[in-house]
């Protein structure tokens, strides 16, 4: 989940072809219908299972569907986007067992999974994971079938913990990372490091948010990369809202906009948890306007810009944000609903 800001470029051209800026995507058809088209076709499918208010969909769309190797890779698929919140996706969603939002699924062209990943990637590790999933490597089926063979290698434990949580099978993820701490209880070969956070998040995903909170704590100490440290801070700010306490959610964001004073996405987050914690609101509009200005104007945030204004009770400023949000991504319904409720 390391958050990274990519310089956009309008068009790529490539042996000649022109791609297009974005990915191009089918809404509004049935499983079956894209499913004919890809047999027909020849092409594997890509699902992005999404909903209008889901923060990293967006981050999705707007820092990793618009970058060139990726819609260059993604422009012999057949890709599919699924708003989760619509009446006919409701079936798909359950037969594809999303609980999750953004989850990205690549299928054959059968429409069988070949495997998934839940929640913002950036671009490099985004197009990365799809060409492994496309040449059906380092899947769920691969590291499971690797791990059966050594049952005891950190570094499969700690792959099929990942892929757990992404199936949304926590318990199994859970006794994975437990057992890599076991086999490196004093951080020696370095998987300690990278089993605690990632058991306080599949805790926090589970719902034991005190069990959670001191996991990603004690993880701190063992995290030197500011923007890993960032992501943590995030994720316990999450468990102390989840538990009620609000002024360790907002110590734990100030820490979080300490490590990660530059990072855009890393001050949104910040900025959005403190409109709805209803606290520190001129901090949550200064932290917000900068990562408007960091991200190039990146419509999302001037979303959350829009919002903290608008919880302020100064609608004019909201309108005036979300309106620039609405033309930078005039399809998008969700700005257009914002747009409707602060004009009201």
């Amino acid at each position: 989940m390391k958050l990274l800001k990519l310089a956009l470029v309008a068009l790529v051209v490539f042996t000649g072809t022109a791609f297009a800026e974005e990915v191009q995507w089918l809404e509004g058809q049935t499983w079956d219908e894209i499913i004919a088209m890809a047999q027909e076709q020849d092409a594997q499918i890509v699902i992005d299972f999404y909903a209008t208010w889901c923060g990293p969909c967006k981050m999705l769309d707007n820092q990793v569907y618009n970058v060139p190797d990726v819609v260059q890779t993604m422009s012999s698929l057949i890709n599919f986007k699924v708003d989760v919140d619509k009446k006919e996706y409701k079936e798909l969603t359950k037969l594809f067992k999303v609980s999750a939002m953004p989850t990205v699924v690549v299928c054959r062209k059968d429409g069988s999974e070949i495997d998934r990943f839940l929640g913002f990637r950036p671009a490099p590790i985004f197009l990365s994971t799809l060409k492994d999933y496309l040449a059906e490597k380092n899947t769920y089926e691969d590291i499971m079938s690797k791990l059966e063979a050594d049952p005891d290698n950190p570094e499969l434990l700690l792959l099929s913990a990942e892929k757990y949580s992404d199936k949304s099978m926590q318990s199994e993820a859970k006794a994975a990372l437990q057992r890599v701490l076991e086999l490196d209880p004093m951080n020696e070969g370095g998987f300690l490091e990278k089993a605690l956070p990632s058991l306080g998040f599949t805790e926090l995903m589970s719902g034991n948010f005190p069990v959670a909170v001191e996991l990603l704590e004690r993880s701190i100490a063992f995290v030197d990369d500011p923007e890993g440290k960032a992501e943590i801070f995030g994720m316990i700010a999450m468990c102390y809202e989840k538990i009620g306490n609000s002024d360790k959610q907002l110590a734990a964001l100030d820490q979080l906009v300490e490590v990660a004073p530059e990072n855009p996405n890393a001050l949104n987050g910040a900025a959005w948890a403190m409109a709805e914690a209803g606290k520190n609101l001129e901090k949550a509009t200064d932290l917000a306007m900068k990562a408007v200005v960091l991200s190039g104007e990146d419509p999302g945030i001037m979303d959350t810009l829009a919002e903290i204004y608008f919880k302020r009770d100064m609608k004019e400023d909201a309108i005036k944000w979300i309106e620039k949000a609405i033309t930078k991504d005039p399809g998008n319904q969700y700005f257009k609903d914002q747009l409707v409720k602060f004009s009201s």
